[in-house]
């Protein structure tokens, strides 16, 4: 009998089993290129990453800088482990700390709370008693430029050195290192005083180190684990080893690809080889898993790829293409690293396709043959469960709905709310500096308050001076304002009342800036800053002041002559903000990768189907964060847009799988024998993807934290709603549908 036509999977079995050794000889030049050029990969250690660029509040923020210099510090606290500073001890060690941070060559100014500058011997060998400390100590801190640099019960004290900001944007690594190594040698020498740092130089230095080291930390552990669900999954060694293999050319291959084009990683984006590592399991896995089902049945090499390809290509094509589309539906996120993150992983899923289809069967073109007879029991147990949940239909619907009812309820609790100086957990020297700093000194939280005076006399007008003053006593009455740095603040303090105006100005600023404290005076005269220290508050109470501030400037000085800005207000504005951009993204996501799904599958029911399972995990996760916690940050705002396309994929194979069974079996019969088949693989592909979120998930960053946490508890729920709900929901669905027969 003449030989049935090849099929189009069977030529394309042939030709990579013909080119085998070439596609592996090119794969393995393109890893030896890419994985050395990955070490050589930069990260953006800027904080500002995540705020848009050329927005009003960035700009004003900008205008201030430039107006006023960038206040760049590193805060060293002395904190007696018992008792109080007040010792010859402690100001010993405030002494050495001054004297040795003003050496510094990127140090411009030094506050201490004692009287400048320090004498690094008279300290240490003063016996008088702590009383006489604690007077000498007050005495310095009434000056404006040194409060509040020390506790009035003693237990804490402050030195700022304020730092150069030029000399920081070109090393911050390097001079937090510094800085720090001076703080120890000075701790060595202060063994009853522990010394701890906080500024934006050690803020900054931490969420550089948080960027790299949740990479560098997990990776090896997640590259384990993953092996390990592989080979549980697959139950071959040289399997396992040859998806590792094609796993590590996507992810080193993407780093290598970002560093020889120059493109730096950030905070957020630094994730996303180990986002495309999850992937790149949970496409080939159904693939391979596919292929050893066809050896399991008595088919060749060649034979069993082109069974694995014809049955796995389309859905695999489509999951990626459906978690393509909510990657790059990040773009529309508020937060510039976002949209990175979106698009690098959304490249990267190009090379996913690219290494799923040539390096991979390549690789099992030359592996030893192996049927994986172990998977058995559970390919049955999966099935069984999927059957259950099919008889018993209307139970488990009404059970989702109640659930997803509390769920709803739980969602509406939250609250998307940022508080900047939290972003680092307790785990982060910096953030416990900054507590204590906030509950014995004073904020951290600073907002700037630009005027604009006009001409011709500027600041000195007294109209503005004036105002200058209600507008300082309005804020010091305020409950979340603990300082107010301002030319009417220091005026309030001058020795000499009667100074013509533009004297006492100059000479009060000019103290002021001498001691490193905020410059409060702007070019020509013709602007005014104000700036105002906040303590306890979060994004919601920050937009707040920000709103109250303005409407009491507006009424002082006229509208348009205020602007208020910093970076905790550009932190709240973009926790709002970004809520929005997540109903936009999910609205979006939904439209495209439905109407993706209802083409590619062919059935507008399988499209409006597949909402269920891929919408509920959401609606679960942050149901269960909103009775749990309530408060998200701005980076769990776009978590719904970006996992409707990751959890999705397993519904894709499912229901693609469950469309061709159908087509010879009855309904229940059929759904079994789907969930029986790519069951194994859905369970491990999810939790593949879970674990590609861990290095968010435990990171000290908060930021991340909350993003990689929601993305884990998304997608544990969605395989809990392809294994449970998905089966029974198909069941009602497809009860009355006729069987009709492939073409």
């Amino acid at each position: 009998m003449p030989r049935p036509p090849r099929t189009d999977w069977e030529i394309y079995a042939q030709v990579v089993h013909r080119l085998r050794f070439v596609i592996l000889a090119l794969g393995a030049i393109a890893i030896g290129v890419t994985l050395p050029a990955s070490e050589r990969v930069t990260y953006d250690t800027d904080v500002l990453t995540y705020f848009e660029a050329d927005t009003p509040s960035r700009d004003a923020f900008e205008a201030i800088e430039a107006r006023f210099g960038r206040s760049v510090e590193v805060v060293t606290l002395v904190v007696p482990r018992d008792g109080t500073v007040f010792t010859p001890q402690g100001v010993a060690a405030i002494a050495r700390l001054a004297e040795a941070s003003a050496a510094r060559p990127e140090v411009s100014a030094v506050r201490s709370p004692l009287p400048p500058p320090p004498p690094p011997h008279a300290p240490a060998s003063d016996d008088a008693p702590p009383s006489t400390w604690a007077e000498r100590f007050a005495a310095a801190a009434d000056a404006p430029e040194n409060r509040p640099l020390v506790a009035a019960d003693g237990s804490v004290a402050a030195v700022a050195a304020v730092v150069d900001a030029r000399a920081a944007e070109a090393d911050v690594r390097a001079i937090a290192a510094a800085h720090r190594a001076l703080r120890d040698a000075v701790a060595a020498d202060a063994p009853g005083f522990e010394l701890i740092q906080t500024g934006r130089i050690p803020i900054d230095d931490a969420y550089l180190r948080e960027s790299r080291d949740d990479v560098d930390r997990y990776a090896g552990l997640q590259m384990g684990i993953l092996a390990a669900l592989i080979f549980v999954a697959v139950g071959s060694l040289s399997m396992t080893l040859a998806i590792m293999v094609v796993v590590v050319a996507l992810t080193g291959g993407s780093v290598g690809v970002l560093a020889l084009t120059g493109t730096p990683l950030n905070g957020l984006s630094s994730a996303a080889p180990a986002v495309l590592m999850g992937l790149m399991v949970a496409s080939v896995l159904h693939i391979a898993l596919a292929y050893q089902g066809a050896i399991r049945g008595g088919a060749t090499r060649q034979a069993a790829i082109a069974l694995a390809y014809a049955r796995n290509a389309r859905p695999v094509v489509l999951s990626v293409a459906t978690t393509m589309v909510s990657f790059l539906l990040l773009n529309v996120a508020e937060s510039p690293p976002f949209r990175q993150l979106g698009t690098v992983v959304a490249v990267g899923l190009v090379g996913v396709l690219a290494l799923a289809f040539t390096l991979l069967p390549a690789l099992l073109a030359v592996l030893p043959r192996n049927a994986a007879r172990h998977r058995a029991g559970a390919e049955r147990a999966i099935g069984a469960l999927a059957g259950a949940s099919a008889r018993h239909a209307r139970v488990v619907l009404v059970a989702a709905g109640l659930v997803a009812a509390v769920a709803g309820a739980g969602a509406g609790r939250l609250v998307a709310n940022d508080t900047f100086a939290h972003y680092f957990d307790a785990r982060y020297e910096v953030r416990r500096a900054t507590d204590l700093f906030e509950a014995k000194l004073s904020g951290t939280t600073i907002v700037d308050i630009e005027v604009d005076a006009g001409a011709p006399e500027g600041v000195f007008a007294g109209p503005v001076r004036s105002a200058g003053r209600d507008l300082t006593a309005w804020l010091q009455a305020r409950p979340e304002v603990a300082r107010v740095d301002s030319i009417a603040a220091l005026l309030a303090t001058a020795p000499a009342p009667g100074t013509p105006a533009k004297a006492a100005v100059t000479a009060a600023t000019d103290r002021l800036a001498a001691t490193g404290g905020p410059r409060l005076l702007g070019p020509a005269a013709r602007y005014e800053r104000l700036s105002v220290v906040l303590a306890g508050v979060s994004s919601q109470d920050i937009l707040a002041f920000q709103r109250a501030t303005e409407a009491q400037a507006a009424r002082l000085y006229g509208a348009g002559a205020v602007r208020v800005s910093g970076l905790p207000v550009l932190s709240a504005e973009l926790s709002v903000n970004s809520a929005r951009s997540m109903i936009l993204g999910m609205a979006l996501a939904l439209a495209a990768i439905s109407g993706l799904l209802m083409v590619t599958l062919r059935s507008v029911r399988l499209g409006l189907v597949s909402l269920v399972p891929n919408l509920l995990p959401i609606l679960l996760a942050f149901g269960a964060w909103g009775f749990a916690v309530r408060e998200v940050s701005f980076a769990a705002t776009v978590v719904g847009a970006l996992t409707y396309g990751i959890v999705v994929d397993d519904t894709v194979h499912i229901l693609a799988g469950l469309e061709r069974a159908r087509d010879t079996r009855p309904p229940r019969e059929a759904l079994e024998a789907t969930y029986r088949r790519v069951g194994v693989a859905v369970v491990v592909t999810t939790l593949a993807l879970a674990l590609s979120f861990m290095p968010f998930a435990v990171s000290g960053f908060l930021v991340n934290r909350h993003f990689g946490i929601l993305t884990a508890l998304t997608l544990a729920a969605a395989l809990l709603a392809d294994l449970v709900v998905l089966p029974a929901l198909m069941a009602v669905v497809d009860r009355e549908r006729p069987r009709r027969r492939r073409r």
